[in-house]
């Protein structure tokens, strides 16, 4: 989903592939393909793993996955039964006001 901003580029250039919920205390925010195609979990590009918390977010509650190792959020709406729509959220994540947006597809 093109929207301007400034790290637009990164998940192409980390080869990501998406995020990983094991439980509400465990997530791996960034699945990624090494140079085989392998997935693993970056958690050193992350800064860590996650958790996933209920966040009021522009006025309503949403599914939130809180970044363990750095101050950013990605909230999450869901479209249909298989497609959710995130959008990051955190210190230092806005990019002339806007957010980054993404789509994850369940696999």
């Amino acid at each position: 989903m093109a929207t301007g901003h400034r790290v637009e580029s990164l998940p192409a250039e980390a080869r990501w592939y998406g995020k990983t919920f094991h439980s509400v205390s465990r997530v791996e925010p960034l699945i990624c393909r090494d140079e085989h195609g392998t997935r693993f979990s970056h958690a050193e590009l992350a800064k860590g793993e996650a958790s996933l918390w209920m966040v009021e977010f522009r006025g309503e509650s949403t599914a939130t996955m809180v970044y363990d190792g750095q101050p950013v959020l990605d909230h999450f709406k869901r479209v249909d039964t298989n497609t959710l729509l995130g959008v990051m959220n955190g210190k230092n994540v806005l990019d002339e006001g806007r957010y980054f947006c993404f789509i994850l597809e369940r696999a």
